[in-house]
């Protein structure tokens, strides 16, 4: 036969160590999983930002590398012939240009990065917590 459960302590009565204990441990527990679906959330979150700036970072270096295949070795002839100047020269200016331009997307990359903020509410929760904990263990009591 199945014991019957624990009758819960009276009111009246002040609660012993082991409840303590257990009300401490649940307490716990809740913490931890409110905690982790915050994490969770946030995850996604994070996640959806990440693809998003690395699927913006692969078209921007395939596109980079597209026009460097198509486009220089057509510009370079065409001021070659046009404009009479050495290859070289021709050459080395179209490489600089893209390394201008190649520079401008990675500062704004950079700049994207530097502002971009994950998990931030599960951060400023545990700032609260600790700050709350602190708080409690300068009380008097």
């Amino acid at each position: 036969m199945a014991e019957p459960a624990p009758l819960p302590p009276s009111f009246g009565a002040p609660p012993s160590g082991l409840d303590r204990v257990r009300a401490l441990l649940q307490a716990l527990l809740l913490y931890v999983v409110a905690r982790g679906h915050l994490f969770q959330i946030e995850a996604k979150e994070a996640g959806t930002q990440l693809v998003s700036i690395a699927i913006g970072a692969i078209v921007a270096v395939a596109a980079l590398a597209g026009a460097w295949l198509l486009v220089v070795p057509a510009a370079i002839g065409y001021a070659v012939r046009h404009y009479d100047l050495p290859w070289e020269y021709v050459a080395g200016g179209v490489g600089a240009a893209h390394l201008l331009v190649a520079a401008i997307f990675l500062l704004r990359l950079r700049l994207r990065l530097r502002g971009l903020k994950l998990f931030e509410e599960s951060l400023n929760q545990f700032e609260r917590d600790r700050a709350w904990v602190g708080h409690k263990e300068t009380q008097p009591k």
